[in-house]
């Protein structure tokens, strides 16, 4: 499935990974990145079938969608979900379910409407394949963190070798966060060789 026009957007959203490399299904909620992260590649190189169903209804309840419906009547669909979605999920998902989002919204009954919302709460995405290297974000990977010093990101095993940011096999979630950890980190070792020397 290519995610035309949705590729890297950011948007409030929550995720379900039904991965069959978890006992349970794993959840996130906040800003979903349409980016897949380092356990998806782990199942898939591990031949796991990866699918992920996204919920961007979380911060709607179903009284505010039945009032939409009833109120917005003389809006384009678009019009009226756009207010409320983001504008490039709702055209991918009007072309999914087939709907010209130019269309007044009286144009759908109230089962018709009450779907198409539901279509909002789970879109389900089979994960075929990573792109490779050079288009991550972060790498996993590196030197284990068990083998660092945490207060001074000096090495256990060897004297005054310092290791910072991505060369630790820490990686988290986007958002800044590893990009703060290897400018604290680094910050952390430089402090560190500097009263060494």
């Amino acid at each position: 499935l290519l995610l035309a026009g949705i590729d890297s957007l950011k948007i409030e959203g929550r995720m379900k990974n039904a991965s069959s490399v978890y006992k349970k299904a794993s959840r996130d909620s906040g800003i979903v990145i349409f980016n897949l992260s380092s356990l998806a590649g782990i199942a898939l190189r591990n031949n796991k079938k990866v699918t992920i169903t996204l919920d961007f209804t979380a911060n709607y309840d179903a009284d505010a969608m039945e009032n939409l419906y009833q109120t917005a009547k003389h809006r384009t669909i678009l019009g009226a979900l756009n207010g409320i979605f983001n504008d490039k999920i709702c055209t991918y998902i009007l072309e999914k379910n087939n709907i010209n989002g130019k269309d007044f919204l009286s144009t759908l009954s109230e089962d018709q409407f009450k779907n198409l919302i539901h279509s909002f709460s789970c879109l389900h995405f089979d994960i075929a394949d990573l792109y490779d290297f050079d288009q991550a974000q972060i790498s996993a990977g590196g030197i284990n963190i068990n083998e660092i010093n945490s207060k001074t990101c000096e090495s256990k095993l060897v004297e005054n070798l310092y290791f910072a940011g991505e060369m630790l096999d820490i990686d988290g979630i986007c958002g800044g966060y590893n990009i703060t950890f290897a400018l604290l980190s680094g910050i952390c070792a430089g402090e560190h060789i500097h009263v060494a020397n």
